[in-house]
């Protein structure tokens, strides 16, 4: 979900700018329209009191200048309380909303350079629950952010953690690939992406109910403190078990599935690998 978390937490919220003479706590909509501000695509034959007129002001223009020295009110009529508000993610400083998405795929990068490596050398289960811890860290932080700056790097973390990266908790997906046969994969795999589509439509779901950003990020990072609980019930990957020689971990394995599948495997099944291996040197 934290893929497009970002869409809703930074909701475009409209906004204009503070006249000088206004506190901070000023509201969006003035009984008349000032003459430092203008409309904004207004159809109305009465620009004077927009408000009732369903228009809107010009965002970044005061006097006819393209700035807002006073800083900026935002209409908080949908969204309570968005990151655009927060850390003034308007006019000039626009471009932070596309950078502190993108920091999310460059998190992404990381974690395929250094979880897959590290998944290879270290095992799949102690790989998916660093990662799952990295992302509670990250997905509270991103919460709890007092700069934007901070936010980003959160970001980053989630995205090394996240399972759409082809590494980190992807490892999850590994798991169950090498747990089952060549035909169960094809249906692990359509399961596991369907699961990650589900994730997303709920996303916006829940998004329509929590309009407060902080509270939304809360929302998507406690339910993974959940899946901790896996470190007892999720195996090591058999096949690297097996790749890695540790021949009695992956047997319990093994044995373990062919007693629910109700069939039996070979005593000596991994010295039949072993004989193989050496055939083809």
């Amino acid at each position: 979900m934290h893929a497009l978390s970002w869409t809703f937490s930074a909701a475009s919220l409209p906004h204009r700018c503070r006249l000088e003479q206004e506190s901070e706590d000023t509201i969006y909509w003035l009984p008349t329209r000032p003459e430092e501000l203008s409309i904004a695509d207004c159809k109305s034959n009465d620009p004077h009191h927009p408000q009732d007129n369903h228009c809107l002001y010009n965002s970044c223009i005061l006097n006819g200048t393209k700035e807002c020295p006073y800083g900026y009110v935002y209409n908080f009529d949908e969204i309570k309380n968005s990151a655009i508000n927060r850390w003034e993610i308007v006019c000039d400083r626009h471009f932070l909303k596309s950078f502190i998405q993108s920091m999310y795929y460059v998190g992404q990068l990381i974690g395929a350079i250094v979880f897959g490596s590290l998944g290879d050398r270290l095992g799949r289960k102690k790989i998916v629950f660093t990662a799952m811890i990295l992302e509670i860290v990250c997905g509270f932080a991103l919460a709890f952010s007092p700069h934007w700056s901070l936010f980003a790097i959160a970001r980053i973390g989630v995205g090394m953690a996240h399972p759409e990266s082809l590494s980190s908790m992807n490892f999850f997906v590994v798991i169950g690939m090498e747990l089952v046969g060549p035909f169960g994969r094809r249906y692990g795999s359509l399961i596991s992406g369907g699961f990650f589509s589900l994730g997303h439509m709920l996303l916006a779901c829940i998004a329509y109910f929590v309009r407060d950003y902080v509270y939304l990020q809360l929302v998507l990072a406690i339910p993974a403190i959940c899946f901790l609980s896996y470190w007892w019930l999720l195996p090591e990957s058999p096949r690297w078990l097996v790749s890695q020689r540790r021949y009695k971990e992956a047997d319990k394995i093994l044995r373990c599935a062919a007693k629910i599948n109700k069939t039996t495997i070979p005593d000596d099944w991994w010295q039949q690998i072993d004989n193989q291996v050496e055939n083809k040197e």
